[in-house]
């Protein structure tokens, strides 16, 4: 399974604090994002947002294999 990184994120240039925080919001471990990745399914709860439909993108994306 492709896993969301918080390099995905960085280079969409979400910021960390916005990341942490959002994490927070949603109940998800920001920590275990940073140091793990998330399994992209766990992001496809919020596939109605935008940015977190361009970060699965991301994830997905060949140069990230």
């Amino acid at each position: 399974m492709q896993k969301v990184r918080i390099e995905h994120a960085r280079y969409l240039g979400y910021c960390a604090k916005g990341m942490r925080l959002w994490c927070e919001d949603q109940g998800l471990d920001y920590l275990e994002f940073v140091n793990e990745g998330f399994d992209v399914s766990v992001f496809d709860k919020f596939g109605d947002d935008v940015m977190i439909r361009a970060l699965i993108q991301e994830a997905q994306h060949e140069r990230w294999r």
